[in-house]
């Protein structure tokens, strides 16, 4: 197989180059952005795509993605280099070979968003579904937004009040993401709210609640066991809805999980939120899920959209997990810097995206 290299601004412009001179039947192995601090003098931030093309005559002069030193020997530096890309080709061979999402389909679409990082399965789906050599972005867009699940917002009830828990680990933003959905039940729907937290281990969380809280004349309590939790509840039973703030806890702290999952149990809420930052790391994400799916959660709710500018790992972990995504918060203003969820949007915003 002749194995090159190309560099580019975009990955849509170094698959284009790749095309030129490799021909249609190029398959993509690996993408990357290059790190600051490269040993090769190529500008940070540029898009790096290698791809392969079958061939029966050795190929090994072909394989050259670096400049050789003087005696035009590879430097160790560069083995080294190659040694480490060889594996990551390896693990990307292995990874297309349990797909049977062909690489060159629709190469112009489907080849980015797979080397953008969409889930080879959800991408097979949709490709199979409006045709994988469909150039119609729209039959995309709507064939990507029919497999994000959205709730459509917070749900509500009769009698009694509703009772929404938000959830996640450290930092971020469940207690401003919280003050957001209690406003905007408030000030815009005019409905009787309440606050109750049980993040007793940060000062500072109770504190900028309370203090949203006496903005927004509306009642809080602190607690800091089940039953005040409980106690909470009952004294908060004539109003419409009670948001809990709940303290942020590591997925791999198993003692805290089990707390969580205790006062989830007493609270027997309507609606579990899981906050995600979309500035984590993917492979962070679904270990997140992952961990905290021994409480009952009901709806993801992805934060500092702002910060990452990413909406592709909304689509892949609401696919893998098939839950709901309700809310996305895109700033730090109460209560205007938050989104209702709307799979077109999602999907308009993953396909447009640049890569």
């Amino acid at each position: 197989m002749i194995i090159k290299r190309f560099t580019a601004k975009s990955a849509a412009e170094a698959l284009s180059l790749a095309r030129q001179e490799l021909g249609e039947d190029a398959v993509i192995l690996h993408t990357r952005r290059v790190p600051e601090g490269n040993p090769f003098a190529i500008p940070a931030g540029m898009v790096e795509l290698t791809v392969g093309l079958p061939e029966k005559e050795d190929s090994q002069s072909l394989f050259s993605p670096h400049p050789s030193d003087s005696a035009g020997q590879p430097s160790p530096r560069e083995i080294a280099e190659l040694r480490r890309e060889l594996e990551s080709l390896r693990e990307t061979i292995r990874r297309l070979a349990t797909s049977s999402l062909k690489p060159r389909s629709s190469p112009s679409l489907a080849s980015a968003l797979l080397a953008r990082g969409l889930d080879p399965q959800l991408l097979h789906e949709v490709a199979t579904d409006v045709g994988e050599d469909n150039p119609e972005v729209s039959r995309w867009v709507g064939g990507l937004a029919s497999r994000i699940p959205t709730s459509g917002g917070i749900g509500s009830r009769q009698l009694g009040p509703y009772v929404v828990v938000l959830i996640g680990p450290t930092g971020v933003g469940k207690t401003t993401t919280l003050a957001k959905l209690a406003a905007q039940k408030k000030i815009f729907e005019e409905k009787r709210v309440a606050f109750i937290t049980a993040d007793t281990y940060r000062i500072a969380a109770i504190e900028q609640l309370r203090t949203f809280a006496d903005i927004a004349d509306i009642p809080i309590e602190v607690v800091y066991t089940p039953a005040e939790a409980q106690a909470a509840l009952r004294r908060f039973r004539y109003l419409d809805y009670i948001f809990v703030d709940t303290a942020g806890r590591s997925q791999r702290n198993e003692d805290h999980l089990a707390d969580l999952r205790t006062l989830i149990s007493a609270l027997e809420p309507d609606e579990v939120h899981l906050v995600l930052s979309l500035t984590s790391r993917p492979e962070l994400l679904d270990e997140v899920v992952e961990r905290f799916s021994c409480v009952s959660i009901t709806h993801f709710l992805f934060t500092k959209l702002d910060e990452s500018g990413d909406w592709l790992p909304i689509a892949n972990l609401c696919w893998r997990h098939k839950k709901p995504v309700s809310y996305i918060t895109n700033g730090q203003c109460v209560p205007e810097d938050i989104l209702l969820a709307d799979a077109r949007q999602i999907a308009e915003n993953i396909i447009g995206q640049e890569p």
